[in-house]
C-alpha cells in the first residue's frame, strides 16, 4: 500500500528529461521493445538523467552484467569541476561468461553523422547493420565536431571504412562509404585486377575479360558533374574540366569533401560486400567472370569473397520454331554454332558433291615425299625448291576448295538466310535471348502458364542451358 500511494518519481523529473525519454521511446520503438517503468532507482545519490543496465537470459537470476548512467553534478559535488559525465561498471566475472574468442578478421567501420538532427535515424541505420553483419565493429559518431573531424578521428581508431551520412544522403536513401586506405594513394585495384587477370587468360586463353581496370577507379562528382579522375606523373586530373591535384591536394579534398569521390564498376563490390555481406552471389557467365576478375582486390582489402554459383539460362522455343527448325533441317543445337560455322555446315549439307579437299591434299604431300626423297639423292639445294612448291600447290588447292565453298554458299542463300534469321531471333544481336528479351513478352502470350512452365522446367541448382518448348 505504502508503494501503490507513494509519489510517482516522474512528478520529480523535469519537462526536459520527460520530452527526451518520449523521444526515444517515439524514434526506437520500431527496431525495439521500449517499456518504461518508474519504480526503477539505481545510485539516486549521485546519478542524473537516465541510467541505464545490460543484462542476459544466460546468466541466471543474477543477470545484470553491465551498468551505469549520467552523473552530470557528481565531479563538482567532490570538490572538481562542473563537468557533466556518463560512466559505467562491468562484471568482469559475468562479463567473461558471456564473450567469445573473436578473430581478428573483424572491420571497424566508423559511422559518421553529419548534422545533429540525424540522431534518430542515425541509430536506426546503425542497429541494423549491426544486426546484418556481426563481423564489424560499428562505431557512431554523432557529435557537432566538423566532417574533417570526424575523420581524423575515424583515422586515429584505425577504422577500415568510414560511412558518412547527411540530409542529402537520407533524402536519396543512400550512404557515402569511404575506403580509408584509399584508392588515390596505392591504385590497388588496377595492380590486382590486372594480376587476375592474367591469371584468368593463362589458364583459358579464351576467356573473355568483362572489364579492364584503370589506374584509377574513382569519379569525381558535384552536382552538375561526373567524371572519371585520372592520375599521371603524380598529378589528378578530373576529366573534362580544370581541375587538377598533387597526391597532398587530393587527399586533402577527400578529406574536405568525401561525398564528392565516388568508385567505379570494379570498386563497388568491395564497398557492398563490406557494409552487407553475401553468403553467395548468383549470377550468369559474365557476372561470374566479372567476379572472378575482383578476388584479388577483396584478398587484398581483406573483404569477406561471396561464394559464386552460376545459375542456369534458358532459351524459349514456339511450337511453330521448331517446325521452322525442322524444314531447314537444322537441330537445337546447331542455334548455338556461329553464324559462320551455321552456314559451313549447311552448305555442307545441302551441297550434291563433295568442297572438302582434304583427300586431294594429301594424295599431293605424298606426291611431294617422293619428290623430297629425289632432291637428297641429287642434290641438297633442290630441297628448298621442292619445300617452295609444295607450299604453292597446297595453296592453290585451298583457294580452290574456298572458292567451290563460296559458290555453294551463293547456290543455298535462300536456306541459308532462313536459318540465319531464324538463329538471330533466338540471339538478338548476337546475346543471349534472357539478356534482351523480357519475360513479360512471353506471359503476354502464353499467360500464367508461362510461369508455370518454368517452375517445372527450371532447377536452379542444375547450372545446365535449358531450352523450353512453349
Amino acid at each position: 500500500n505504502i508503494l501503490r500511494e507513494a509519489p510517482s518519481i516522474k512528478e520529480f523529473i523535469d519537462s526536459s528529461a520527460i520530452d527526451l525519454l518520449n523521444s526515444i521511446q517515439n524514434n526506437f520503438s520500431d527496431i525495439c521493445n521500449i517499456e518504461i517503468d518508474y519504480s526503477l532507482v539505481r545510485g539516486l545519490d549521485y546519478y542524473s538523467g537516465f541510467v541505464f543496465e545490460a543484462v542476459s537470459s544466460e546468466l541466471g537470476a543474477q543477470d545484470s552484467f553491465l551498468g551505469g548512467g549520467r552523473y552530470d553534478q557528481l565531479c563538482a559535488k567532490l570538490g572538481g569541476k562542473d563537468l557533466p559525465s556518463i560512466g559505467m561498471a562491468i562484471g568482469l566475472e559475468r562479463f567473461a561468461e558471456l564473450i567469445e574468442l573473436k578473430d581478428n578478421s573483424v572491420k571497424v567501420v566508423s559511422f559518421l553523422c553529419v548534422t545533429g538532427n540525424l540522431e534518430p535515424k542515425a541509430y536506426k541505420i546503425a542497429h541494423q547493420l549491426r544486426s546484418l553483419n556481426k563481423d564489424i565493429i560499428l562505431d557512431v559518431h554523432l557529435s557537432d565536431t566538423s566532417l574533417k573531424a570526424k575523420l581524423r578521428k575515424a583515422n586515429k581508431n584505425n577504422s577500415d571504412y568510414a560511412i558518412i551520412i547527411g540530409d542529402e544522403e537520407l533524402k536519396n536513401n543512400k550512404a557515402v562509404i569511404k575506403p580509408l586506405k584509399n584508392e588515390l594513394e596505392e591504385q590497388i585495384v588496377f595492380d590486382e585486377v590486372s594480376k587476375t587477370n592474367k591469371l584468368l587468360k593463362d589458364v583459358d586463353s579464351n576467356f573473355k575479360i568483362q572489364v579492364n581496370p584503370r589506374s584509377l577507379n574513382l569519379f569525381y562528382i558535384t552536382n552538375n558533374l561526373r567524371e572519371r579522375i585520372e592520375v599521371d606523373n603524380g598529378i589528378f586530373r578530373v576529366l573534362n574540366t580544370t581541375l587538377s591535384w598533387d597526391l597532398d591536394g587530393i587527399l586533402k579534398e577527400l578529406e574536405t569533401y568525401p561525398e564528392r569521390f565516388s568508385p567505379n564498376v570494379l570498386m563497388r563490390p568491395l564497398y557492398q560486400e563490406t557494409i552487407l555481406p553475401n553468403l553467395c552471389y548468383v549470377g550468369g557467365g559474365g557476372e561470374l567472370s566479372y567476379w572472378l576478375q575482383l578476388k584479388s582486390c577483396f584478398e587484398r582489402f581483406d573483404v569477406t569473397y561471396p561464394s559464386l554459383m552460376h545459375r542456369n539460362s534458358v532459351l524459349l522455343i514456339s511450337e511453330k520454331q521448331l517446325q521452322n527448325l525442322e524444314k531447314l533441317n537444322l537441330t537445337v543445337a546447331d542455334l548455338f554454332l556461329s553464324p559462320d560455322d551455321l552456314t559451313k555446315k549447311i552448305t555442307l549439307t545441302q551441297t550434291q558433291h563433295p568442297v572438302d579437299f582434304s583427300e586431294q591434299k594429301n594424295h599431293l604431300k605424298k606426291q611431294f615425299e617422293q619428290l623430297y626423297a629425289l632432291a637428297k639423292q641429287t642434290d641438297g639445294s633442290f630441297l628448298g625448291a621442292v619445300a617452295a612448291q609444295e607450299k604453292k600447290q597446297l595453296k592453290g588447292l585451298s583457294n580452290l576448295e574456298k572458292r567451290l565453298l563460296k559458290a555453294e554458299k551463293r547456290k543455298h542463300y535462300r536456306h541459308i538466310d532462313k536459318a540465319l534469321l531464324l538463329q538471330s531471333s533466338f540471339f538478338p544481336n548476337g546475346n543471349l535471348q534472357e539478356r534482351v528479351l523480357n519475360f513479360s513478352a512471353f506471359y503476354a502470350i502464353y499467360g500464367h502458364n508461362f510461369i508455370e512452365k518454368l517452375k517445372t522446367e527450371l532447377n536452379p541448382f542444375q547450372q545446365e542451358f535449358n531450352v523450353i518448348s512453349l
